[in-house]
């Protein structure tokens, strides 16, 4: 990523980053001011551990960690249960659905 960055001249890069990979190379390139910062929504373990090398860097003003829990809400519940019926009627009816996973 830092050499992406460094080719395209991406000094105010705001990195997405699933916390699936390494960190080394996102933190390198927040400490070489390649990427003005990071957001975390997706973590390996959920809440991270104290160890977690996440931690070392989760204070900084320019790094924002939030558990995935975006679907946990009444409303996001409720959403899921109208597509989801809505897709059985679409098929009932021979009709193709409109979300495909």
């Amino acid at each position: 990523m830092a050499e992406i960055a460094k080719a395209f001249g991406m000094r105010s890069l705001f990195a997405a980053h699933k916390d699936r990979d390494g960190l080394g190379p996102l933190v390198r390139s927040l400490d070489d001011a390649l990427i003005s910062g990071i957001r975390f929504d997706v973590l390996s373990g959920e809440p991270p551990a104290a160890d977690n090398p996440l931690m070392r860097i989760a204070g900084r003003p320019n790094v924002i960690v939030s558990l995935h829990l975006a679907w946990a809400s009444d409303e996001a519940q409720q959403s899921l249960a109208d597509q989801l019926m809505g897709n059985i009627e679409r098929f009932v009816r021979g009709e193709p659905a409109n979300q495909a996973v």
